[in-house]
């Protein structure tokens, strides 16, 4: 059976998770809901604070314009919350929900282990998250033991072994060659980000009015 109970916190790894609040979704049938959590944040931040700075070929970080900065950070977590929404509405499906969940989740594990090394590179988040698309195959890997382990740990077991494991990860991510893997890409984040363009499209609408 792929059930159990409880949440599990899921580490956002750039600061902006500490300007927004965390992101609680309730549990289904075959995956916990990930949350953001600032304790395992601030160690994994420590371990990354010494990253390779040009070897995977990252364009350089650049100074943005406060406004701007602030309109990204709520913007790439309204576009996480967008993508959780879509991994929660996928329990529902009979067989393939599971699956499909188990898959998504193992992408989104990897995202967060990633996320601070590509900020500091200066990727914006639709490059963040193209980049997950291009090299499905390899992140699916990357974040599998982590999505796998959301099923079958209770919720204080996982949020320990996820304490110790997220460091890690976010420290190797630097040294990662995803590059080398090519696969046809799986644009399974589009959903959130058209879902999140139209609204705000809407809301821009309905100002100018």
């Amino acid at each position: 059976r792929m059930e159990r109970n409880g949440r599990f916190p899921s580490a956002a790894a750039v600061p902006s998770v500490s300007a927004v609040p965390p992101v609680a979704l309730p549990s289904g049938p075959g995956i916990s809901s990930p949350i953001s959590c600032k304790s395992i944040t601030s160690v994994s931040g420590a371990a990354v604070a010494a990253r390779a700075p040009s070897a995977a070929g990252y364009p350089r970080a650049e100074g943005r314009k406060e406004p701007a900065a602030i309109f990204e950070i709520i913007y790439t977590r309204l576009v996480y919350v967008a993508f959780l929404m879509q991994v929660r509405l996928l329990t529902a499906l009979p067989l393939f929900g599971s699956l499909a969940t188990l898959l998504l989740s193992a992408l989104l594990h990897a995202y967060d282990s990633f996320e601070l090394t590509w900020a500091g590179h200066g990727l914006d988040v639709s490059q963040r998250f193209r980049l997950i698309e291009r090299h499905w195959l390899f992140f699916l890997g990357y974040g599998s033991v982590l999505a796998a382990l959301s099923v079958l740990l209770s919720f204080w077991d996982l949020f320990v072994v996820r304490a110790v494991l997220y460091p890690l990860y976010m420290a190797n991510a630097p040294h990662a060659r995803f590059q080398k893997l090519h696969c046809r890409p799986l644009p399974v984040f589009q959903a959130a980000f058209g879902a999140i363009n139209s609204v705000l499209q809407l809301a821009e609408l309905r100002l100018r009015r």
